[in-house]
């Protein structure tokens, strides 16, 4: 039987075919480490993990990424805010993000780039779209121009006179369209900088993903991942980026569902999290700390996973009661006897003897009956006007 993926690109479910038999190349968008992880950090990892198991069951090797970002203007307005470098607040969160995934038992992740260590590939990659005319320069950085890539918005569904800049360009005068996104941005006095053809910065948002993956899953690979959030504007540009740059890039986009209260999705631009009794009820320690690394994992896991997970007054309490008892039953399978030799033939109601002595009979699929030693076996049959299966006769 194949397996069958949704794939958000096409909008249909499709048999997966990997592009070399018995592997399987994943991408899935990791977060920018600036502040301790909330439940939302965990969710998509923990969905890929299970993606990443099933592929294994069924006999595929998996290469599955889970790039870092590292550098970011999050990263540095955080810096400046608290007077810690941005190294040690990146390596800092870096080890948190590790640790609740180990108690998560996330462990198909093979790779795990993060975007400073890629800088030079980013910047040759710039390079290029700009030599093939899809890229131009601005006064503070290179900027990609959407209007010169065919069928961009078919990933998200959006159309390019609606579209308008994603949250993290800024927007001037220098942009040949709002929605045109900074592939090269300049550093600003203080800033952390590389050396460029264009001066000292750092990559946008949306090149370290198109680099990354290439870099180590080949310009065409099996599986991108990402929360549903990520569609426009990250992933819309991710393609646009490699189609322009002539790769072929992700074969199937999977979109994990996204944690919501009260109908908003939880994350760290949800104002309500300024909140600190609202923040701390969806932050990982808390949350793993309370109720269990089980219970959360099962939580992330108990739906499917393109459904958004509504947070309910209660929190993951109804998930550990419904985890409980699933690995009590799992408990109970592991412990039962086997009740029937293999070498020894099954005995039906109304043999007589020694062997039958004792013996569990087959009078009815729904309860076994267990009959007293050297009795004759009686089957059940239902009582007239009962509502539950007894034993009847002499």
């Amino acid at each position: 039987m194949p397996i069958v993926l949704h794939n958000t690109l096409t909008r249909r479910a499709e048999p997966f075919v990997p592009l070399q038999p018995g592997q399987v190349g994943m991408y899935v968008c990791g977060p920018t480490v600036y502040d301790d992880c909330h439940i939302g950090h965990l969710m998509g990892p923990a969905i890929f993990d299970a993606v990443a198991r099933w592929f294994a069951a069924r006999g595929h090797r998996v290469r599955f990424v889970n790039n870092i970002t590292d550098i970011d203007d999050k990263i540095i307005n955080r810096s400046r805010e608290t007077g810690e470098p941005w190294q040690v607040i990146t390596e800092r969160i870096i080890a948190q993000y590790n640790g609740w995934l180990a108690k998560l038992h996330v462990v198909t992740i093979t790779d795990q780039p993060r975007c400073t260590q890629y800088v030079a590939q980013m910047v040759r990659y710039v390079q290029e779209l700009v030599a093939a005319g899809r890229a131009y320069t601005a006064p503070d950085g290179v900027y990609y121009e959407v209007t010169k890539q065919p069928g961009y918005g078919k990933l998200s569904g959006r159309r390019l006179d609606e579209m308008e800049a994603g949250a993290r360009i800024e927007r001037d005068a220098h942009l040949h369209h709002p929605a045109d996104f900074a592939l090269w941005k300049l550093a600003k006095p203080g800033e952390p900088s590389w050396p460029s053809p264009w001066g000292d910065g750092r990559p946008g948002w949306h090149i370290e993903c198109s680099v990354m993956s290439s870099e180590l899953l080949g310009r065409d690979f099996d599986i991108h991942g990402g929360g549903e959030d990520l569609k426009f504007p990250h992933h819309e540009n991710e393609i646009a980026q490699a189609e322009a740059h002539g790769d072929g890039y992700a074969r199937c986009w999977m979109h994990n569902g996204l944690i919501q209260f009260e109908g908003v999705k939880v994350g760290k631009s949800d104002p309500r999290m300024k909140d600190a009794a609202f923040r701390k009820q969806f932050m990982a320690d808390h949350l793993i700390g309370t109720y269990g690394a089980p219970t959360i994992r099962f939580l992330l896991l108990s739906g499917h996973y393109r459904r958004t997970d509504r947070a309910g007054a209660d929190g993951p309490g109804p998930a550990r009661r419904r985890g409980q008892g699933a690995r009590g039953v799992l408990r109970r399978a592991r412990r039962r006897p086997q009740h029937r030799r293999r070498d020894r033939p099954a005995l039906h109601p109304g043999q007589r003897g020694e062997q039958g002595a004792g013996r569990r009979t087959r009078g009815h699929p729904r309860r076994l009956l267990r009959t007293r030693p050297g009795a004759r076996p009686v089957p059940a049959r239902r009582s007239r006007g009962a509502g539950r299966w007894r034993r009847t006769g002499r």
